[in-house]
């Protein structure tokens, strides 16, 4: 069924944040971001670009850069574990933590999340984040802000095309399972941010070309809005907002064989 759930959300409900400061870099910043593909949980499949440099002078509090170096199939395996998942976004989405605090959120022992932190670090996805880490303790941030690959590269690599199917199922999975979280928090949110979002979708009949100019402004959209930095002190008024995208051509013979 086609739906726009504008119409029925009054019913249901809608976390932190922005650019970091510093005012020499913030034009390179909003230009990286302006330059880069979608999916702020962690994906964009089509992004060809040179992965931005990280600011220098930023050492003990060092900023995560705008995405991931390349992808090969070990790497993206390594990130289709459904926890590793987890635990890179709420790095992303909430900054700097340690094992025992993710393993806190997400109801997992320290020694598992541990572990998988470690498996995160060994590919380039997480790093060490000294100044909130202590003697007992080792705290982690995010690498990069968004993880990016070339689909049409890694599908060239042998299990390239396994590996990318497996990591964007998990990828979905998780898209799901956020969209079934937000629907959950609805009824107990704030009364100035209930009503706020929507869990939409459309039919329509396209060519190719058109399916990418359609992504192309979806990204150049978002790119004028901020983006979030979970370790910049946002305004009581500002929430951490997820703009999930999904594009999905129906391919001759898919749907019969359902």
């Amino acid at each position: 069924m086609l739906y726009n759930t504008k119409k029925v959300k009054r019913a249901l409900h809608g976390e932190p944040d922005r650019m970091a400061a510093r005012p020499r870099l913030i034009r390179k910043a909003r230009s990286a971001i302006a330059n880069e593909r979608l999916q702020k949980y962690i994906c964009n499949m089509n992004s060809k670009r040179n992965p931005s440099e990280v600011a220098p002078g930023l050492v003990a509090a060092e900023r995560p850069a705008s995405t991931n170096p390349p992808l090969d199939p070990s790497s993206l395996k390594a990130l289709a574990h459904p926890l590793r998942l987890r635990l890179l976004g709420l790095l992303r989405e909430y900054g700097p933590a340690t094992a025992t605090e993710l393993g806190r959120r997400l109801g997992e022992s320290s020694g598992s999340t541990s572990y998988h932190l470690r498996q995160l670090a060994r590919y380039g996805f997480v790093q060490d984040a000294p100044e909130r880490s202590t003697r007992r303790e080792r705290a982690w941030r995010a690498a990069a802000a968004a993880t990016s690959f070339n689909e049409e590269a890694l599908a060239r690599e042998p299990g390239g095309a396994a590996v990318t199917a497996e990591f964007l199922r998990a990828v979905a999975a998780g898209q799901a399972e956020r969209t079934a979280r937000w629907i959950d928090a609805v009824p107990a949110a704030e009364p100035a941010w209930r009503g706020a979002g929507t869990v939409s979708d459309w039919g329509l009949s396209l060519r190719r070309d058109e399916v990418d100019r359609l992504q192309a402004e979806l990204e150049a959209l978002v790119a004028r809005y901020r983006a979030h930095d979970p370790e910049r002190a946002a305004p009581a008024d500002e929430r951490f907002v997820a703009f999930q995208v999904q594009l999905l051509p129906r391919f001759d013979g898919a749907e019969r064989r359902e």
